[in-house]
């Protein structure tokens, strides 16, 4: 009987895939990476100015969470021509005013809508919307 000599096979890693996949990863990398400057932006940005409190005249218009309408902090009655004759007087009072809306976050779009209609339709030049870090006065 002859026996056949077994050869042993030699192990080796195949190179080329792992070669792609470093390939991938240090492209994957490369185009994720946030740059910390970006100074081939040339960008001269603009610088805001803050006013010194107080010193712009405002009509405060507020709604509530359930639809009520205020004036300067009075509540107004529920007639459409009540809002209306209200902001006449008071834009008469202060005709270069401001107005600034207050809305709850629960107040329909629909209501903030008819306030900056309102006010139009009164001739208001500047109208406002308030944000949440400001607070009604």
């Amino acid at each position: 009987m002859k026996f056949q000599i077994r050869q042993e096979d030699t192990l080796s890693i195949p190179l080329t895939p792992l070669v792609d996949v470093v390939f991938l990863l240090l492209l994957f990398f490369m185009l994720t990476t946030t740059f910390s400057q970006l100074d081939f932006l040339k960008i001269q940005l603009p610088q805001g100015e803050a006013e010194a409190a107080g010193t712009e005249v405002r009509i405060n218009l507020a709604i509530d969470a359930m639809g009520d309408y205020y004036l300067n902090g009075q509540l107004l009655p529920d007639e459409p021509e009540a809002l209306a004759a209200q902001l006449r007087v008071a834009l008469a009072e202060q005709p270069d005013a401001a107005v600034y809306i207050y809305a709850h976050a629960l107040t329909p779009h629909q209501s903030v809508v008819y306030l900056m209609a309102q006010a139009r339709g009164q001739g208001v030049q500047q109208i406002r919307v308030a944000t949440m870090g400001e607070r009604l006065p």
